[in-house]
């Protein structure tokens, strides 16, 4: 699965051809995402200039956005991510808070780095 920066599909690379999945109701305009990450059968996606994080099940190829405003708004928030468990922690870029999104729950939290 292909995170889409400035395009308007999300690439996934399973079917013959490659097909997009349109993200248009989670996020418009460049540089949306960038970074993801992999748990299971979900591949979540960091908020770059988007105001959600997106979240793309591989299994039943639902597509969903969740909302970081509460964490961080504007541009250039997170930029890379990594997984951890059942766990997906987004890197901050401008944001003063490491992302943290659980694929089990759907929760959403931050862990604060102004102190670092």
């Amino acid at each position: 699965v292909g995170m889409p920066y400035s395009a308007e599909k999300l690439l996934v690379y399973e079917a013959m051809p490659p097909e997009g999945v349109s993200t248009a109701a989670v996020a418009t305009g460049p540089a949306k995402w960038i970074g993801a990450a992999a748990v299971g059968s979900k591949v979540v996606g960091m908020p770059y200039h988007a105001e959600k994080l997106l979240v793309y099940d591989t299994l039943s190829g639902a597509l969903s956005g969740v909302s970081t405003a509460a964490l961080a708004t504007g541009l250039y928030k997170w930029r890379g991510a990594a997984a951890v468990g059942s766990k997906v922690v987004g890197m901050p870029y401008h944001a003063e808070k490491l992302l943290v999104y659980d694929t089990l729950s759907g929760a959403l939290s931050g862990v604060s780095t102004t102190a670092l």
